[in-house]
């Protein structure tokens, strides 16, 4: 019965896991669209996209 709460447990939290993963932006324009939308000030737009280009901006060393 214990092993069997295990397995059910652990299987919900693997698909709990990748449904967030498929929510997660893929690129700076996902990214954007998916935050820009509770934005409610320039200064949060600012920020939203400085955040995105951080996370998406391809770094040349």
């Amino acid at each position: 019965m214990s092993n069997k709460i295990i397995i059910v447990s652990l299987s919900l939290a693997l698909v709990i896991a990748f449904g967030f993963w498929l929510t997660l932006p893929k690129n700076y324009d996902d990214c954007v669209l998916k935050y820009l939308k509770d934005a409610n000030t320039d200064l949060a737009v600012r920020a939203i996209a400085q955040a995105c280009d951080n996370k998406f901006s391809k770094k040349v060393k």
